[in-house]
């Protein structure tokens, strides 16, 4: 998706085994993306997916946040293919 509002529509329309989204988005940043695709999830009484979110930024009001809502990771930018890869692994159960 190419915004935090479109993940959110999308993601009424779908079931999504993993969301991986950034912190800084158009619309809805990625804590308030997470927080209404959560939302959504629990108004129809199904498992929201785990979700990995990602920045370039140290931004420790993010990071907070981010630790609050309990986001199953979060990666900080530039990082390795392969450890966003084990990081997906390790979420979705594979």
């Amino acid at each position: 998706c190419r915004s935090g509002a479109e993940a959110v529509d999308q993601a009424q329309k779908t079931q999504f085994d993993l969301i991986v989204c950034d912190i800084r988005m158009p619309a809805l940043n990625g804590i308030e993306t997470v927080k209404k695709i959560r939302e959504h999830y629990a108004s129809e009484r199904r498992k929201a997916p785990p979700e990995i979110l990602i920045t370039g930024f140290a931004d420790e009001s993010a990071t907070q946040a981010a630790e609050k809502l309990k986001v199953a990771d979060y990666l900080y930018k530039p990082f390795d293919l392969r450890d966003f890869l084990n990081c997906v692994k390790k979420n979705i159960g594979s």
